[in-house]
């Protein structure tokens, strides 16, 4: 499955930990302002999920060699959001990186 474009709002659902890559992974326009939620829709996790950002191109992000950067907030084993302005950053995508349970991953861009 193709990577999902962020646009104003996009979401992956029901994402485990085996989950494909393309279907934990939302494609971003950089120099936007984002926010991503990570939402548990099921389980009780124990390490749960955490969001990951990376700065590389499409192509790389879709050979499985992108360099992927884990959030400050590391793992949460409840729903949570994070916020960036998106001026000094040139993000190019965000994934979910779960551990346990089940989770949707939700992105608005600004």
């Amino acid at each position: 499955m193709p990577i999902k474009e962020a646009g104003m709002f996009q979401q992956q659902v029901s994402i485990t930990s085996s989950t494909a890559a393309a279907d934990r992974t939302i494609k971003l326009t950089p120099r936007k302002g984002l926010t991503a939620t990570l939402e548990l829709t099921s389980g009780s996790p124990t390490t749960g999920a955490r969001l990951q950002i990376t700065q590389s191109t499409e192509a790389e992000i879709e050979a499985g060699t992108a360099v992927w950067t884990n959030s400050q907030s590391g793992y949460t084993t409840v729903n949570r959001a994070e916020a960036n302005p998106g001026e000094a950053c040139n993000m190019t995508a965000v994934r979910a990186d779960v551990s346990d349970g089940t989770w949707s991953l939700k992105v608005r861009q600004s």
